[in-house]
Order: structure tokens, then sequence, then C-alpha cells
């Protein structure tokens, strides 16, 4: 069983589910996949993505569920862009914690990485914030500049990985480069629709399961983030490899 602590599922608050409907679906793709717990992370990012109608739209959901017995564990979290907009409003508490942990879930900016976005993290860890950064296959800059993704984690972040950024035959081997290099810590659906970006994880775990073993997989896809939903410390991801290790960086070269 496993837990999906990344997917727009809240409905009609930011480019994910579309409506109500829309979500059900989603939910009902998640539990055929073995999911049970789903962390619901709309997007807070001003001024596209706020939280004016997150809540109510999180506690109709979840009667829904109840009413279509769908058996779903929902909790309640924010991607966060990584701006002073978005860190002023996790000091002020207008953004979501994962399952209301210290932990959050932060999304760069794709195309560009300054010292001040790196300040703005160290400011959050700085105040007792455990900092996840999402889908860290994705960043140019650290595409760009590996170091900069290394220095992050060295720091104390967390890297989550796209499940589907696995079963795609272009990336499956830079996924498993990451997986390797220590700097995934979590893998999730990044879920958004019903078609091209469903809330899908079950091929990815059985891709980590077979080429680093069960209990991997479990780490990444189950138990992390029930360390995340209980507020404890995340594991230490360390796999072992039979070839000659590559430098990792490698990963982002063709």
């Amino acid at each position: 069983m496993m837990i999906d602590t990344h997917i727009h599922l809240i409905p009609s608050v930011d480019d994910g589910a579309k409506d109500l409907d829309t979500a059900l679906d989603m939910a009902r793709i998640a539990i055929s996949e073995g999911i049970h717990s789903i962390i619901a992370t709309p997007h807070y990012n001003i001024p596209d993505y706020k939280n004016d109608f997150v809540l109510e739209n999180y506690y109709k959901l979840i009667e829904r569920l109840k009413e279509e017995k769908l058996e779903l564990e929902l909790y309640l979290g924010n991607e966060i862009h990584l701006n002073e907009e978005g860190v002023s409003a996790i000091f002020n508490q207008r953004a979501y914690s994962l399952a209301k942990s210290d932990y959050y879930l932060i999304e760069l900016p794709f195309h560009q990485y300054y010292p001040a976005h790196e300040e703005l993290i160290f400011q959050l860890i700085a105040k007792g914030k455990q900092v996840i950064l999402a889908h860290i296959e994705r960043y140019v800059s650290f595409q760009k500049d590996p170091e900069k993704l290394i220095n992050l984690i060295r720091q104390g972040c967390y890297g989550q990985l796209t499940s589907s950024y696995l079963t795609n035959a272009k990336t499956n081997k830079r996924a498993i480069q990451l997986i390797e290099a220590g700097l995934v810590h979590i893998i999730a659906s990044d879920g958004h629709n019903l078609s091209k970006r469903a809330p899908k994880l079950l091929d990815g775990y059985q891709s980590v399961r077979e080429r680093f073993g069960e209990a991997i997989a479990n780490q990444l896809f189950h138990e992390n983030p029930k360390r995340i939903i209980k507020n404890q410390p995340l594991l230490e991801i360390h796999v072992n490899t039979n070839h000659k290790k590559k430098k990792w960086y490698n990963f982002f070269i063709g």
C-alpha cells in the first residue's frame, strides 16, 4: 500500500481536478493503484493560486468520498512556489504544511535559481521548517549545475521525484541515477487529471522494486510518506549498486 504526497486532487482551486466528479474519478484511479492515503497539494502561487476555497472544497471532497464509499484517507497541504509571498504565507500560516506536519512541499522556479532563492530556503530551515523540493527532476537550473541540488540536500532539504519519470523510457535512466545518488527521499504522482497526468504510482513502485528491492521501494513510496504524516524524521535512502558507478551528474547529460 502506498501514500501519495503530491497530487492536485482538490477540485476547482488550481490546474488540477477541474470539478468534484473529476476529483472522485482521480481518487478511484489512486485506489486502484494501491494508494490508501493522499496528501492533496493544491498550488499556492500568488497571484494565480491561493487558498481562498481550498479548505471548503477539501471538506466537500471528504464528504463525497464517504458517500461514494471510497476508502481513501485524505490530508491537506500545498505545493508552495518559492518566492517572498510563498515564504511569508508559510510563516503566517496562510499556506499549508503537509498533513499539519513541519514538512512543506516547495516548488522552485523551473528556469531560474538565484542566491535569493537559496536564502529563502535557508530562512525556512532556520525556523525549523522541513523543506521538500517538489519534482527535482524538472528544474533546468539543476540540470545545468547539479551542485546546486547537491548543496540543498546537504543543507537539509529533501528531494521528491515524480513517479512517471521512472516509467518513461526517455527518463528512466536519469531517475534511477537520481535515486542512486541519494537525492530522492519520496516518490509521488504529481497527479493533475485523468489522462496524461493521472495519479499513478504502481508502475513506478515496481520499477524501483525490480531495480533496488522491495525495502527501498517501500521506503520511497510508503515509509517516508508515512513519516511525513506522523511528523517524524525521514529515512535517508541508501542503495547498493553492482555496477561501476559513474559520476552521478552524468544523468543530466543526454
